[in-house]
């Protein structure tokens, strides 16, 4: 029978080797080595859960999805309570002072109240309605300007606000104010935002839309907004 020979290496000969004094000096390095190699890897993985992510963070991940189609913020108006002016400029001058709560919008001027309802995303009067109060739904004004083109965006260099001019053609306007108005004549619409390009004021110039070309705007400015 052949014999092995001496410096044949294999697990029993490894295992004598480790078991020896000096092997088990080399053992702990060998052990150490593979240790920080694991550690290593081990910290370079992220095992952050998916439910740990903060409710907040959901919320600005929703937000900016709903809000990518247009280029400022309007769920402050959506979501948010606020106290505004609604100024309507057309044969005469009329500003009513407004303020929404919760799914409520009230209106007052002279002593008189209006009243809407915001359901199912849609501005519902429970009274009598004042004029143009469709530009009091956020929800309609957004779908307008998605009809609408914009002509140009420009930064305020002194306060570092935002002014967004649309351009909206008659028979888009005419979807939302049913007045019969379907020529290519095109009317203006202003966004005014602060810095972070949340609105603070919705212009609507109605001229071109009046069949009489007179002076016609419609403006809401928004004068604070509540947690």
């Amino acid at each position: 029978m052949k014999k092995k020979k001496n410096n044949e290496i294999n697990i029993k000969t490894i295992w004598k080797f480790f078991r020896s004094e000096k092997g088990k000096r080399y053992s702990f390095i060998v052990f150490y080595f593979f240790f920080f190699i694991f550690l290593f890897i081990f910290l370079s993985l992220d095992f952050t859960p998916v439910k740990s992510t903060k409710k907040k963070d959901i919320e600005v991940v929703k937000e900016e999805i709903q809000e990518s189609s247009l280029p400022f913020v309007t769920s402050q108006l959506e979501n948010k309570n606020y106290d505004f002016l609604y100024t309507i400029n057309c044969q005469d001058k009329e500003i009513y002072k407004g303020k929404r709560r919760e799914n409520m919008i009230t209106l007052e001027k002279d002593e008189e109240q209006y009243s809407y309802k915001v359901q199912n995303g849609k501005l519902v009067g429970t009274s009598k309605e004042i004029p143009y109060s469709i530009f009091l739904d956020i929800f309609s004004v957004k779908q307008m300007i998605k009809n609408s083109k914009l002509v140009s965006e420009t930064k305020l260099t002194e306060n570092l606000n935002y002014l967004y001019n649309y351009e909206i053609k008659n028979k888009e306007l005419d979807e939302f104010l049913l007045q019969g108005n379907i020529t290519d004549n095109k009317n203006e619409i202003i966004i005014k935002t602060n810095s972070k390009k949340e609105i603070e004021s919705i212009h609507v110039d109605l001229v071109n839309y009046i069949e009489d070309g007179k002076l016609c705007n419609v403006e809401l400015k928004v004068e604070e907004v509540y947690e």
